[in-house]
């Protein structure tokens, strides 16, 4: 039997050190502009959520200042449609495709709840007459979705 050069013995195994190298790295570096990019982009879906809010309900959201007008609820709201259940899962995975279908499809399922009213905003617009038209927003969020194909 021929004897395998590349196991190495025990005393070699045993008696192992570290090599010493110089590796330089920049992680902060990296780890600051993929923070300042996913920030730029929540607080981004953020305010433009909080002006869809503002517009829909002046009254309540009146903001005298334009530019603080995201609140924490649309901060959490923003980052919902990005983090969902299972982007860990998909990002480990390096399945990138499946977490931005996920979170296109929230997104949208958002999207779509904001047409419908957009829809009845502009059936009673102009005059001052009633809305007849019944549209269930209720199944609508992401949230209350259960997974059904109807």
């Amino acid at each position: 039997m021929k004897e395998n050069k590349n196991v190495k013995s025990y005393g070699e195994f045993v008696n192992e050190t570290e090599q010493k190298v110089v590796y330089n790295t920049n992680f902060a570096g990296m780890v600051q502009g993929a923070v300042g990019s996913i920030h730029a982009q929540v607080m981004a879906i953020a305010k433009m959520m909080a002006d869809e809010k503002e517009a829909r309900n002046p009254h309540r959201y009146k903001v005298a200042d334009k530019t603080s007008g995201v609140e924490e609820v649309d901060i959490t709201r923003a980052l919902n449609l990005i983090f969902h259940s299972d982007w860990k899962n998909h990002l480990k995975s390096h399945q990138v495709h499946q977490w931005a279908k996920s979170c296109i499809d929230r997104a949208g399922k958002h999207d779509e709840r904001s047409n419908k009213k957009n829809q009845r905003a502009l059936r009673t617009q102009g005059g001052q007459q009633e809305d007849n038209y019944t549209i269930d927003l209720g199944t609508q969020g992401f949230s209350r979705d259960s997974g059904e194909k109807s």
